[in-house]
């Protein structure tokens, strides 16, 4: 019962990625559960609930960042599609997710087709 409301709660963040509006306190609210419980819930799987979202943003930065159908769009709006509205905190994170930087990763795609 607690994996089953963890990954419908996971689902529900998936599917509210791209909204500004997501956030613990909406979340728990449309599950009806204190913001506490679903912090819970993630810390028992091992990650939290913010580290859970952190990652998300940055998988899909870099399924952009190697997608050639968005090749000529700048680093700053693949993050801000991604996601993230600091695009130095953008640069850090990607770094350390991924060992490289956004560039690097993009470079690296395009030289494999």
């Amino acid at each position: 019962m607690v994996a089953a409301r963890l990954e419908t709660l996971k689902s529900d963040i998936l599917a509210q990625l791209d909204s500004p509006a997501l956030s613990l306190t909406v979340l728990s609210a449309a599950h009806r559960v204190s913001p506490r419980t679903i912090q819970l819930l993630f810390e028992q799987a091992g990650i939290t609930y913010s580290g859970f979202v952190l990652e998300q943003h940055l998988l899909r930065a870099e399924r952009l960042l190697r997608n050639p159908a968005v090749r000529t769009r700048k680093i700053i709006e693949i993050a801000h599609l991604a996601g993230f509205h600091d695009v130095s905190y953008f640069h850090r994170a990607f770094r350390r997710r991924f060992g490289q930087t956004p560039d690097d990763v993009r470079k690296l795609s395009g030289e494999s087709r």
